[in-house]
């Protein structure tokens, strides 16, 4: 761990207000707040939420707001991630701010390229690509095409719902931790996370683009999301698989009301509801999940009424989600036989993919070491990003 006090002695407001909400993650909270500690940009704040942690989390904070002054902790009972957020938020100072999960680890110059990107094009919501952090096998690989899909990426950036709808839901995924926002955009348009238990990152990231006027990313992996570990949200998805069903309806309702519900956004919206429906699907552990899921999204309209329709997923952005969805189809007025055969085909897909990932972990080499020449071009990347950082 970081032993080297750190102040923020500069008058400027902070660039950035990191919001880490913590909830039993000690085991992995030193090697995030390590990352966020030797960050490039110091003049940040870092305002760490204890949800109310049961393990040695809340002590853990504690000792680091007494190394280095930028972070904050607030001790709060345990009212869920959403809550956590919120009050991080209200209590942020700083021009941008992130919301960054504590069982993560971001890259040194996370926070400088993103803020250097968000004040070039003067931008509302930045994005960038990551990683994946094998917590079994202790190694990053690169997340392609699951936070950031280049193809969908507007050539002329800054972009928005109004400018590039067809692209707004496909370009990346609803998690927060991917994305910078400029504070004062979220403030003015009352952007929160809703006080719902699962799916609230699609509902803000839902609303932020939807008001938001310019958007842009960063081409840079800077993050590193951990899988294969016991935080995950994936166990309470399962006690509720139709949570993601009812929050899909309330957002497309929100588009509408909001009057940028154009035709552009209405295809990119359902080829996105699709992969979120899928995605459920996908983590249907019991027969009965099975069921559940199959009245609902297919044998009574679930799929109609989020514009999930033939017409939408032609020329759909994945071929693989649209044929599911025909498969699907097929059997929608034979209940029985459907979930039956969903449910196997389903075990089967999954032990095939379990044993692919493995072997595919297994043959994974390390990152190499940069060139000269990469390094070169860093340092120059740096220097010009925090020229602009420090204009502010």
């Amino acid at each position: 761990m970081a032993t080297n006090p750190k102040t923020n002695d500069s008058a400027k407001p902070p660039v950035v207000s990191v919001v880490v909400p913590v909830y039993n993650t000690a085991k992995y909270l030193d090697q995030c707040l390590d990352s966020i500690a030797a960050q490039s940009v110091e003049n940040i704040e870092v305002i760490c939420i204890d949800d109310g942690s049961t393990d040695e989390s809340g002590t853990m904070l504690d000792r680091r707001a007494g190394q280095d002054s930028r972070f904050r902790v607030v001790h709060v009972e345990n009212g869920g991630v959403s809550a956590a957020r919120n009050l991080g938020l209200e209590q942020a100072k700083g021009h941008y701010v992130v919301f960054w999960d504590s069982d993560d680890f971001f890259e040194p110059n996370a926070l400088e390229s993103m803020a250097a990107r968000a004040i070039n094009l003067k931008a509302d919501i930045i994005v960038c690509p990551g990683y994946y952090y094998d917590e079994k096998l202790g190694t990053s690989t690169p997340a392609n095409s699951s936070y950031l899909k280049s193809r969908f990426v507007p050539e002329k950036q800054p972009f928005s719902i109004k400018t590039d709808g067809r692209s707004i839901f496909t370009f990346t995924t609803f998690n927060p931790f991917n994305k910078l926002y400029k504070r004062e955009f979220l403030v003015e348009n009352g952007i929160k996370f809703p006080p719902q238990k699962l799916s609230e990152d699609a509902v803000f990231f839902e609303r932020a683009v939807a008001c938001a006027d310019r958007i842009g990313v960063v081409k840079s992996r800077l993050f590193h999301y951990r899988v294969n570990n016991s935080t995950s949200a994936t166990n309470s998805a399962t006690k509720d698989i139709l949570a993601g069903y009812r929050t899909l309806l309330g957002m497309r309702e929100d588009l509408i009301s909001r009057g940028v519900y154009s035709d552009d956004v209405r295809w990119s919206f359902a080829n996105k509801a699709l992969d979120s429906l899928l995605h459920y699907l996908n983590i249907c552990n019991s027969y009965e999940a099975f069921q559940e899921w199959f009245d609902c999204v297919v044998a009574k309209n679930g799929f109609a009424n989020l514009d999930i329709t033939e017409d939408t997923i032609d020329r759909a952005y994945s071929e693989d989600l649209a044929n599911r969805y025909r498969i699907l189809m097929k059997y929608a007025d034979d209940r029985n036989q459907a979930v039956f055969w969903l449910f196997r085909d389903e075990m089967r897909r999954r032990l095939e993919a379990q044993a692919k990932e493995a072997i595919a972990k297994q043959e994974a080499k390390a990152l190499k070491k940069p060139s000269m020449s990469e390094q070169v071009r860093a340092k120059g990347r740096h220097y010009h990003n925090m020229q602009l950082i420090n204009s502010l």
